[in-house]
């Protein structure tokens, strides 16, 4: 059973310009209750931070470009900033928190997802290296399976030729985050497939993951 709760924090603001909104932006960052306070603070101030840093440079320094576009050529079309969280997995011991930033251009979507893996004892982030082994042996049996995954069509998309041998070469320990069936390893937007906002991600078993010890596991 999990020892802290999560809740929404929001940050949202239309920032105008010339009489006119240019900039929506819409955060939404995970706000932490734990038994725990001081992993709980460190939580708390670790994602405030970040989507006050987001939204200060959309506030600060990207209005101010789109307000010198109207100056000047009188018309712009409104942009929009986005941040939303997700829980992959926790428990009393460990979180996997996924966080996705968008910004919207008026005619084009571009996001990121940051993925941050949590040692709920202290608020300490986590390595691959502290969570399970990395070998020769374990890639070659984790990129095997992910191949498999791709030549059966897993999540029905529409591969491109070479995925395999992207998934081989692009394979990285650390681009990890934990599920309830596994750890999935995942890969950037558009690198196997291309499918707007979605980030390929393959689970592996727990019970075949090299080195994964009960701290992991529900």
């Amino acid at each position: 059973m999990a020892l802290i709760q999560i809740d929404n924090g929001f940050i949202k603001e239309d920032i105008s310009a010339q009489g006119r909104d240019i900039l929506a932006v819409n955060l939404k960052y995970p706000v932490f209750v734990g038994e725990n306070k001081s992993v709980e603070n460190k939580l708390n101030v670790f994602y405030l931070d970040v989507a006050r840093k987001y939204f200060l440079f959309c506030k600060n320094r990207y209005a101010q470009k789109l307000a010198a576009i109207i100056k000047k050529d009188g018309d712009v079309a409104k942009h929009g900033a986005v941040m939303n969280w997700y829980v992959s997995f926790l428990n009393e011991k460990l979180l996997s928190m996924l966080v996705d930033v968008s910004f919207f251009d008026g005619k084009e979507k571009k996001s990121e997802r940051l993925v941050h893996n949590w040692d709920l004892r202290d608020a300490t982030p986590l390595r691959a290296k502290d969570c399970f082994a990395r070998s020769r042996e374990a890639k070659k049996l984790y990129t095997d399976e992910i191949c498999t995954k791709i030549l059966n069509r897993e999540g029905k998309f529409s591969y491109y030729s070479n995925a395999q041998q992207t998934a081989v070469s692009k394979f990285d320990f650390d681009k990890f985050y934990f599920t309830p069936k596994g750890v999935a390893f995942y890969y950037d937007k558009n690198l196997l497939f291309s499918a707007g906002d979605v980030y390929p991600a393959f689970v592996i078993p727990y019970s075949e993951v090299n080195g994964i010890t009960r701290l992991y596991r529900n």
